[in-house]
């Protein structure tokens, strides 16, 4: 299974090198020098070797790859997104993949199904777990011990305390 972790938005430079929104936790693990990322052109997946990597800011990325050795040649990648290929072996106890937590059912502590996760959100103070009630109305949940009880991925069940004014 592949996992997009984040879309290169402009050249960097005349070596090869292009910024690249990253949607992943896991940055510096994911663009070390020789691994293998994937580049989703059409309906194929090309292979790509990672050559340099540096922080730029909380988001953004610089990378470069093996197979690309200028800017004459980067150019077509701009907008493209890039993915690496899931692997589990990377978390630690209690991480989970974004993609894992969406459409989980979420529970109460009283298991009553109360919604699902539409999505993570990256919220300043913690990630927030958008949800979708029964009623159809959204409501978030910090991902945080306080509120998340229990995850269960394999079942797609996530149990949450529920307080007063969170939905």
């Amino acid at each position: 299974m592949y996992l997009r972790i984040g879309t290169i938005t402009k050249q960097v430079g005349l070596k090869g090198e292009v910024r690249v929104y990253s949607t992943t936790y896991f940055a510096t693990k994911r663009y070390q020098k020789g691994n293998t990322i994937f580049l989703k052109v059409g309906d194929e997946y090309q292979k790509l070797t990672i050559r340099t990597y540096r922080k730029l800011d909380r988001n953004f990325d610089v990378i470069s790859f093996e197979e690309y050795p200028n800017s004459n040649v980067t150019i077509d990648l701009l907008k493209k997104d890039l993915f690496a290929l899931k692997d589990d072996s990377i978390l630690n106890k209690n991480e989970y993949y974004y993609s894992d937590l969406e459409n989980c059912k979420i529970f109460s502590t009283e298991n009553i199904e109360i919604g699902s996760v539409k999505s993570v959100e990256e919220m300043p103070a913690q990630l927030t777990l958008r949800c979708i009630a029964k009623n159809g109305k959204e409501f978030f949940v910090p991902f945080i011990p306080a509120f998340i009880k229990a995850i269960d991925i394999k079942n797609k069940k996530i149990t949450i305390e529920v307080i007063e004014g969170l939905l």
